[in-house]
């Protein structure tokens, strides 16, 4: 189990940028689960499913208030972005 945290930056078109810290709390061979706390401790609680090659991605609770839902899929599809980068050089540091 690791807790790792990191930031990363989101982009919606109506309400601009946003900065958001993200916390790898759990990491095992099978998964790896990541929350992302927006402000006024709001947050998304997300896992990635190793052994799946399509739509390895899973949100397990979200507390946000959105009213455009279009906008709001795009900036999870960011997110996940992100952390698949994080977790790639994650990945690149551990090889010899």
């Amino acid at each position: 189990m690791s807790s790792n945290s990191f930031h990363i930056m989101v982009e919606t078109k109506t309400k601009g940028k946003f900065r958001m810290e993200v916390e790898h709390y759990y990491s095992s061979a099978q998964v790896e689960r990541f929350k992302i706390k927006g402000k006024n401790d709001r947050y998304i609680l997300m896992e990635k499913r190793l052994d799946l090659k399509r739509q390895p991605w899973k949100v397990t609770k979200v507390d946000i208030n959105t009213s455009n839902y279009q906008e709001a899929a795009m900036a999870l599809r960011d997110m996940q972005d992100a952390i698949d980068s994080y977790l790639n050089q994650k990945g690149n540091k551990k090889e010899p």
